[in-house]
């Protein structure tokens, strides 16, 4: 770059927060990592043998949209999460959730059988570097 300026980072998107008692899920929030990247996270370890082990991601820059990413049969499955605004419900997979937070998206259809199978969650922390 000319003048000595620094390339500007992309701006993070912001971790969704649990509330709503769900319990808070910015532990197993992974930011705008890619779809590899969320596959190699959740396979290390011989992750691909915890089916209900996740992590949550974001969608492009939006605060509405997110990624859920779980183990199930031995691979990584990848469930689009999305609201219309703070404070909205969420839909997974274009499905009604009943739910106004990533947590108790994650808690309450990981548990049931909204994906046509049931896992015991296992949330992967996210990385502080």
């Amino acid at each position: 770059m000319q003048g000595g300026q620094k390339k500007k980072k992309p701006a993070a998107a912001a971790a969704p927060t649990g509330g709503g008692g769900g319990g808070d899920m910015t532990n197993f929030f992974h930011g705008g990592i890619k779809k590899a990247a969320a596959d190699e996270l959740l396979l290390a370890d011989n992750g691909d043998g915890v089916t209900g082990k996740f992590l949550v991601r974001s969608k492009g820059g939006s605060t509405n949209d997110f990624i859920l990413s779980v183990v199930y049969k031995g691979a990584a499955t990848h469930h689009a999460v999305a609201r219309a605004g703070e404070g909205e419900e969420f839909t997974i997979n274009k499905t009604a959730s009943g739910q106004s937070t990533i947590a108790a998206v994650s808690n309450t259809h990981f548990a049931a059988p909204t994906f046509g199978y049931r896992v015991a969650v296992s949330g992967l922390p996210s990385r502080t570097d």
